[in-house]
């Protein structure tokens, strides 16, 4: 078995391999051994058919495919294992992803010959200067006091988090929730993402196309509606701007909130607190720490965007960008829904799908990768690895809190990889702020 390496753009390694004819030949006699044992042939008991006979009957064509699929389930770790030795592949830049596999020629007179495409990890070159440039970002942290106003939107938050539903046989009003059939068109023809069963509304907060939500105020449950509106000309998605769109609506529940007042019961109500002044000293507490961890993610953001701009870093293959698009997706969906609004209701608020969305935030992905490459290189040079106590804690605090079914759908090991990453980054940034202390000092 031979192989040859090339280099292609976005970090990408083409390796072609070709086997003799006298090393493929084992590999279709034991596709005609295989294929014969699914498939009994007339006359042979399953697994015994000549090779001719199972030629003949299966055609060459498919021995030969078969054949291909055996001969690099066989060799393709051996094939990796040589670029390794070579250099080719490296502890720093491991394949990532899967690999892109295509048979460019097989034949018991030809051989085999069959390419494979690795993407692999952009290469790192960090700055021997970066702990001087995180030293002049550092600086930068400011404090922050906490308003009046902000005090009174938290409370107001918890208060709403609290109402009661109550089903009112009456039209709706502003405040109340509801819920609605709908279908938008534009010109007779149903618009993307433009139809949605017992879609939630809280009316008033004004969270789709502007005056939609007025048209409901007045229905009652059972009572349906034909409106146009004209889409403003600065709406998020721009293939409606200025759009007259044809709404039917089916009005299916009215609730009204009861949203409770802020009284000592109301606290009490809550948990561990003694009255009012408890609970606001509580909140306080809490948008003081949130405002910390706030000014700690926004220095940190300021030093990790310093260092991947003084850091070099190969290009980034489409792989690594779309697995970092489709785990920021992730994020910020589990963070839509823990809030109480449904994905569906977000695109449908932004007018855009999944892929558009993807799309969208392709660049965003990509940095976000760019960064975690640098993270891991500063790890590796500085020899940072989280303890593995401190990794098995991790996972078992967030397991005390997930259900029994995210339980079972959980993968102890991948949940054990991805805060080993976490805290293996915490422990960068801890690394990175002690050595800018020193620097400030000197």
């Amino acid at each position: 078995m031979t192989h040859t390496a090339a280099s292609l753009p976005k970090s990408r390694l083409k390796i072609d391999v070709r086997l003799t004819p006298e090393e493929f030949a084992p590999h279709l006699t034991r596709a005609a051994v295989l294929m014969s044992e699914e498939n009994p042939i007339d006359g042979f008991r399953p697994g015994k058919a000549p090779y001719d006979a199972v030629r003949r009957v299966a055609g060459e064509a498919s021995l030969e495919r078969r054949g291909a699929e055996i001969a690099i389930g066989k060799t393709y770790q051996d094939v990796i294992k040589a670029l390794t030795l070579e250099g080719k592949i490296t502890e720093d830049c491991p394949a990532v992803g899967s690999p892109e596999i295509a048979v460019t020629e097989a034949g018991g007179q030809k051989g085999l010959a069959y390419t494979i495409v690795l993407s692999l990890t952009p290469s790192v070159a960090l700055p021997d200067d970066y702990r001087i440039r995180v030293g002049r970002v550092r600086s930068e942290k400011k404090d922050a006091d906490i308003s009046d106003e902000e005090m009174a939107k938290a409370l107001d938050e918890i208060r709403e988090s609290r109402a009661a539903l109550i089903t009112v046989d009456r039209p709706a009003e502003t405040g109340d929730a509801v819920e609605i059939d709908f279908v938008a068109r534009q010109a007779g023809v149903k618009i993307e993402q433009g139809e949605s069963r017992h879609h939630p509304f809280i009316l008033g907060r004004g969270r789709f196309i502007p005056g939609f939500e007025e048209e409901l105020i007045g229905m009652a449950a059972g009572a349906q509606k034909d409106f146009t509106i004209v889409v403003p000309p600065d709406w998020r998605d721009t293939a409606l701007r200025g759009k007259a769109l044809d709404f039917h609506v089916v009005m299916q529940l009215v609730q009204e909130r009861l949203i409770p007042e802020a009284t000592d019961e109301f606290a009490r109500s809550l948990g561990d607190f003694a009255s009012m002044e408890d609970l606001t000293a509580r909140i306080k507490d809490g948008i003081r720490r949130g405002k910390e961890r706030d000014k700690e993610l926004r220095l940190r953001n300021r030093i990790l965007e310093e260092m991947r701009r003084s850091s070099v870093l190969g290009e980034m293959p489409e792989v690594l960008i779309v697995e970092e698009c489709r785990a920021l997706l992730s994020e910020y969906r589990s963070a839509l829904e823990s809030s109480g609004m449904a994905w569906t209701e977000y695109l449908l608020h932004v007018g855009k799908t999944e892929e558009k969305l993807l799309k969208e935030n392709a660049d965003k992905a990509a940095d976000r990768a760019a960064s975690a490459l640098v993270l891991r290189a500063i790890a590796r040079r500085e020899g940072i690895t989280p303890d593995d106590r401190d990794v098995d804690a991790r996972v078992d605090a967030f397991l005390q809190t997930a259900s029994s079914d995210e339980k079972r759908r959980l993968d102890r090991e991948a949940l054990r990889a991805h805060f080993r990453g976490a805290l293996r980054n915490e422990k960068v940034f801890e690394f990175l702020e002690e050595q800018t202390k020193v620097h400030e000092e000197v």
